[in-house]
């Protein structure tokens, strides 16, 4: 039998997982992309593993690139903000003396970078699966797209020249009362 709170969380779970099949056919999207959509929004089932991003790269060469871009700041490569973030953490943690959370934080990016260099090398040297091919992409609106190359602007932006930003944050720590 199930507790109470599982019950709860499955329902949960089916609400949600119907609530993005019911947006997702509305707007009808190529299979490639709905299963993107639904990495991006945490719907699990079997359709969501690495193949799913095989030959992303040939078929959305500037999809692809800004995934890529984000991947590789969220594993922390320099010239991207999420090497500004990490390295701020984990200097933040050596200097409060918390050095085995500053280790166990090393360790996860190192683990999480080899899984987006995996998902990066699918997208770019695989071909794409074959019973995919040929259909049609979604269109992306103008307005996501803005949001997007702003968010990849930004995150290239400050990975070159995080000084301003890391300025900004020490100026705002007095003001906040944090010590």
């Amino acid at each position: 039998q199930r507790s109470a709170t599982e019950h709860l969380e499955a329902g949960e779970q089916e609400e949600r997982r119907e609530e993005v099949e019911l947006l997702l056919d509305r707007q009808r999207p190529h299979v490639h992309e709905r299963r993107r959509v639904g990495v991006l929004l945490e719907v699990r089932d079997a359709a969501h593993d690495l193949d799913s991003y095989r030959g992303f790269g040939k078929e959305r060469p500037i999809l692809a690139f800004t995934l890529t871009v984000f991947l590789l700041a969220q594993a922390g490569v320099p010239l991207t903000s999420g090497f500004v973030a990490k390295f701020s953490v984990i200097t933040a943690a050596a200097d409060a003396d918390s050095y085995v959370l500053a280790v166990i934080a090393m360790l996860s990016a190192v683990i999480a970078a080899f899984l987006y260099l995996r998902i990066i090398v699918s997208m770019y040297l695989a071909d794409p699966e074959s019973a995919e091919s040929g259909l049609e992409p979604v269109r992306i609106p103008i307005s996501a797209g803005c949001a997007i190359g702003i968010a990849v602007g930004f995150t290239l932006f400050v990975g070159f020249w995080p000084g301003w930003l890391l300025d900004l944050a020490q100026d705002a720590v007095p003001r906040l009362g944090l010590p």
